[in-house]
């Protein structure tokens, strides 16, 4: 018998009637209780598209397919939670990709602004050679000369005071260094007149890359006061270079 016409047989129309246990053959009115034979208690099973309106079948077929349900996620796995505040790998995924990206962004905008301009060798140098310039002014208005090369210790003398010189208030820069080509800068007293330069780049003296400045045409610092013997004052000195001695 096929499948449509059992249903058109059984369906809405087999309760109440008598039937046979497919088992022991005792006769029942179907359906029978918990669809069990009353002699052998065996289940039968329903013909096909057989349906009941009990409530305790319906309650028993709802469980049936909670039952498949639950076998079927079963299988599938554990579902991922993806909550930001019940799964703390996903949160940490999400923290570390935007620090990565903040830090990308922060140095590509480092990389887009214009670097400032540095001042050149030769700009540096020049800066220099007035600072000097200038401290040994104010070494002449309060020793009365400017330092010898030989007796004083030349520039030098503008950082630690010479022996047997009168007056002197110094130090007049915190310190000497080299010039923008690792050069010290050359100075030296020709008739009492300061010569003081830097040999630049090809490091050589008295050629056309000299950097020469004229110290009598300096003039001293606005703010610079001369030596009082009475006070003894010592004023901060005003211009300053990096520490490293040299003559």
């Amino acid at each position: 018998m096929s499948t449509l016409k059992q249903h058109k047989q059984f369906f809405n129309y087999l309760d109440g009637k008598q039937c046979a246990c497919p088992y022991c053959h005792a006769k029942f009115v179907w359906p029978p209780e918990k669809l069990c034979c009353p002699e052998c208690k065996r289940t039968i099973r329903p013909p096909i598209g057989y349906s009941s309106s009990k409530p305790e079948n319906q309650g028993a077929i709802m469980k049936r397919i909670e039952r498949e349900y639950e076998k079927e996620m079963r299988k599938l796995g554990p579902r991922r939670n993806i909550r930001l505040g019940s799964n703390p790998k996903f949160l940490f995924i999400i923290v570390l990709a935007l620090l990565f990206l903040g830090v990308a962004l922060i140095s590509q905008a480092q990389r887009a602004q214009p670097k400032k301009d540095l001042p050149s060798r030769q700009e540096q140098t020049i800066q220099d050679l007035n600072v000097l310039a200038q401290a040994l002014v104010h070494y002449k208005i309060d020793v009365g000369n400017f330092p010898l090369a030989n007796r004083d210790g030349g520039l030098t003398a503008l950082v630690t005071v010479p022996q047997g010189v009168q007056n002197w208030n110094g130090p007049y820069i915190s310190g000497l260094h080299v010039d923008g080509w690792g050069r010290p800068y050359f100075y030296e007293i020709l008739d009492g007149v300061p010569r003081l330069l830097s040999t630049g780049e090809d490091k050589k003296l008295d050629t056309e890359d000299d950097l020469v400045i004229d110290v009598t045409q300096v003039a001293p610092h606005p703010n610079f006061k001369p030596f009082d013997p009475e006070t003894n004052n010592r004023p901060i000195p005003l211009n300053r270079l990096r520490i490293t001695i040299g003559n």
